[in-house]
């Protein structure tokens, strides 16, 4: 028996990108409800906020929901009573220490557990991690959650110059071509998003100038995706000695570290500086490169500490998600 993925293989070009623009009206209409843009307006309002203030309504968020995981969460109730650590002595992010870091292992371990109990399953989604740094991990959250999470990703954005409307050329993980397929387009469209999502599994030696001309024959103002994959396309163009016919205007990075050789080669090839992001699925730590070319924490975001590993000496970033009272991590 065939399963979705199957039998949108086996359909025409026609209408995989038919599908793919249905699937993305219903993204559209999910993610970007006037809920988001209520949202997306709130935290642009934050650009304004000194540090200070950000921490501060951080903060304040913070014991929201650690109040809200120990009277609904029982894993929660149970490490606090455990601990001898009353939560109403959690007060700001360095009171954060007070308790255990929390790895996937113990969540899969105790996975009911760190459902609230407060909350209607009705009102969950579930959502995933791209298993970029591991396998895949699925977990429960709020739509609204959801929301907040694409506001400030659009956040990020719109501070580079890039708006809703922008068309993009798109370089991720999902497999929208199928695998199989020997000849061009490697790519399908995404009308309602103004997106061409671009197969990062075809680039290969024998593909790769279709992709650079798919650029210059659309002419897509904004490059984002996977550095990984951008930077592949701007190998080839400057060992080739080629350069797009227009003038690119953003390039953005998420999901994999961006290095700084694929920087250097991304910004040669396409005349414009990466920007880089770094957020998680599970929505417990977000960074945004600014204008001035620093990553900021999005401190009205999640709480987000920066622990120290003794053996070793170095830093690992330890969050904890302020939107999510579906399964708080």
């Amino acid at each position: 028996m065939m399963d979705q993925m199957d039998v949108y293989n086996h359909l025409p070009l026609y209408l995989q990108n038919m599908v793919c623009s249905l699937e993305g009206r219903r993204i559209q209409r999910k993610r970007y409800s006037k809920e988001f843009h209520i949202f997306l307006s709130d935290y642009r309002n934050r650009n304004e906020w000194s540090y200070d203030q950000l921490c501060e309504y951080r903060d304040e968020r913070l014991r929201r929901m650690v109040k809200h995981c120990y009277e609904s969460v029982e894993y929660y109730n149970k490490i606090f009573n455990e601990s001898g650590v009353h939560y109403k002595n959690i007060k700001r992010l360095d009171d954060l220490k007070k308790i255990p870091i929390l790895d996937k292992e113990t969540v899969l371990q105790n996975y009911e557990q760190f459902i609230a109990k407060n909350i209607s399953r009705r009102q969950m989604v579930t959502a995933h991690t791209s298993g970029t740094t591991g396998s895949g991990f699925v977990f429960y959250t709020l739509e609204n959650a959801l929301r907040k999470q694409w506001a400030v990703w659009w956040r990020y954005r719109m501070n580079l110059g890039i708006t809703l409307d922008s068309y993009c050329a798109f370089f991720g993980g999902r497999s929208v071509v199928p695998v199989k397929q020997k000849k061009a387009p490697f790519s399908r469209i995404n009308m309602p998003c103004k997106q061409e999502y671009f197969s990062t599994y075809h680039i290969s030696d024998r593909n790769i100038e279709w992709y650079v001309q798919e650029l210059n024959r659309k002419q897509y103002p904004w490059i984002h995706g996977y550095p990984s994959a951008i930077s592949l396309i701007a190998d080839y163009i400057l060992e080739k000695g080629r350069k797009l016919d227009y003038q690119v205007r953003f390039v953005t990075t998420g999901a994999e570290n961006l290095l700084q050789p694929q920087k250097e080669k991304i910004r040669r090839a396409f005349g414009v500086y990466p920007y880089n992001h770094y957020g998680m699925s599970e929505g417990v730590a977000n960074f945004s490169e600014n204008l001035s070319k620093q990553m900021k924490v999005d401190e009205d975001f999640a709480a987000v500490e920066f622990c120290r590993i003794p053996d070793t000496g170095e830093t690992e970033v330890v969050g904890t998600s302020l939107n999510n009272f579906a399964m708080p991590l």
